[in-house]
């Protein structure tokens, strides 16, 4: 059953919920109206880790899999390594009140957790940020000036600032990218500010055994989903934070399309409505988010899609898992 709408109140500017701001404008904002805090405490009451439940989902061939995975994901290349979170997980949410802030933060970060990453927030520095925009593309152009680390350097982005714009313009109701850095064998990949340019020339690839030893890993640094507030209307709390954690954790294509997909997913949540999306992330969701994060450092991205077979089977086997075997092995 759908649990109760989101009723989002927006800060008067981005500015009033960014990190960064005094302590005391954040306690100065209006509390949230009761709708808000009844849903607040509902999600609180009914979820655990890894998430919410998920029942009667049909079983899935491999190949469906596979095909899923290639439609909805980042293009398998042999020669591209696979971009993922090395150090603590830290998510925060802007645009919303801190109530509703905290409660899809935490949502967010459990299913980190559930799919592998390290999220005690004692260890952390933010780096992972969903933002919710009520005039996407006026404010964006603030965000821009006001908060140019969420860009960072052209060379080390995976989309340009254009592109992001371009979508964001076009009505996009989410819009992500990401900050992709070096880590180097024997510097402690914990430590959320240990990436380094790479040289100029220096081969990505790690073929060949003589380069292994100095071969780097490829990770995020610093991933960003943009919301459009306007766009939000009938999905709950649950909802937006399982679709902002599959942009934030994994590779979802820039423009998605979802002909032959049979795998459920909540990457189809608005392409769906709020009446026919999934409740929360399905078990290919799951799969796929734990399938990125079990490979080892320096994972071809062609590489995935057999890990997250795995990784499927395993998650419906399990008691609590939620396909349905009796048309499976």
């Amino acid at each position: 059953m759908r649990r109760g709408l989101l009723r989002f109140v927006l800060a008067a500017s981005l500015t009033a919920t960014w990190p960064g701001v005094s302590s005391a404008q954040e306690t100065a904002q209006a509390p949230a109206a009761e709708p808000l805090a009844a849903q607040a405490a509902a999600v609180d009451e009914f979820w655990e880790i890894p998430g919410i439940e998920v029942r009667g989902e049909r079983w899935l061939e491999p190949d469906e899999i596979l095909y899923s995975l290639r439609k909805l994901t980042a293009p398998d290349r042999g020669s591209r390594i696979l971009p993922r979170f090395y150090s603590p997980f830290c998510p925060r949410v802007a645009g919303v009140d801190r109530k509703t802030a905290a409660v899809l933060e935490d949502r967010i970060r459990a299913n980190a957790k559930a799919a592998g990453l390290f999220t005690e927030p004692e260890h952390c520095r933010l780096n992972a940020f969903v933002i919710v925009l009520e005039e996407p593309l006026e404010m964006f152009d603030r965000l821009r000036n006001r908060r140019p680390g969420l860009f960072g350097n052209l060379l080390w982005n995976d989309r340009t600032i254009r592109s992001v714009r371009d979508d964001i313009k076009a009505g996009k109701p989410l819009v992500s990218w990401n900050q992709i850095g070096i880590g180097w064998p024997g510097i402690d990949s914990a430590t959320p500010d240990f990436s380094i340019s790479a040289a100029p020339g220096f081969n990505f690839r790690g073929e060949t055994a003589g380069r292994a030893l100095y071969t780097p890993w490829i990770m995020k640094n610093i991933a960003v989903v943009v919301l459009d507030k306007n766009q939000l209307g009938g999905f709950d709390l649950d909802q937006i934070a399982d679709v902002s954690s599959l942009y934030l954790i994994g590779l979802p294509r820039r423009n998605l399309d979802f002909t032959g997909v049979t795998a459920p997913t909540m990457l189809r949540m608005f392409e769906a409505g709020p009446e026919n999306a999934p409740e929360g992330l399905t078990e290919f969701d799951r799969a796929y988010l734990r399938g990125i994060l079990v490979q080892g450092r320096n994972t071809m991205s062609d590489r995935i899609g057999d890990r997250v077979v795995e990784v499927y089977r395993e998650e419906c086997a399990l008691p609590d898992g939620q396909c349905d075997l009796d048309k499976g092995g």
